[in-house]
């Protein structure tokens, strides 16, 4: 009886050593797209995040990539170095010709304009939705991959609500990455 006893302690305490080497590694180890610390902003979380290595394979995945710039830069606190940066970042999801038609400091200049004038009218981001994978367009246009995407933003504007709905036409580069080549509004309402 104390052989079973015995048996039974020291199997537990295994299986007790094993699973917390397991949520000791699970804990500590990253997943190499971005940083866990604990007390990380959305910000930070952002600029952390290595679109080099882990740039989004799909038109959709840019967007909501893109989207998550225009959260943190529309709705959150940041230091002026973390908005250039945020910028800079950005701009790796878009385009060569869009990238040219935009001078980095007109460019800098118009966000940061824009993100003030928004937060003086009390304007944020609350939602956004983008198409199912099954409604994104795809088109050669000039014997290059595009694709269509739609997206909805569904945004507070002081005391009232706001929705608009913008159509993202991203174009596929050399290396067969999605980039933002233009993007427009299409419908736009007050609820």
């Amino acid at each position: 009886m104390k052989k079973v006893i015995r048996t039974v302690i020291i199997g537990l305490v295994f299986v007790l050593l094993i699973g917390g080497y397991y949520f000791y590694l699970t804990k500590r180890s990253g997943s190499g797209a971005q940083s866990k610390l604990p007390n990380e902003t959305p910000v930070e979380k952002l600029l952390n995040t290595d679109l080099e290595q882990n740039y989004p394979t799909t038109p959709r995945a840019v967007i909501q990539m893109y989207n998550r710039f225009l959260k943190c830069m529309y709705g959150e606190d940041y230091s002026d170095q973390q908005f250039v940066n945020m910028v800079e970042k950005q701009k790796a999801l878009f385009d060569q010709e869009l990238l040219d038609n935009n001078p980095q400091n007109q460019y800098i200049q118009n966000v940061r304009a824009d993100v003030k004038k928004c937060k003086s009218e009390k304007r944020s981001i609350r939602n956004t939705s983008i198409c199912g994978s099954n409604e994104v367009v795809y088109k050669t246009v000039d014997k290059r991959d595009c694709a269509y995407v739609s997206c909805s933003y569904f945004m507070k504007v002081a005391d009232d609500y706001e929705t608009t709905t913008q159509q993202y036409v991203l174009r596929k580069d050399n290396t067969g990455r999605w980039k933002i080549l233009v993007y427009y509004i299409i419908r736009g309402e007050t609820k």
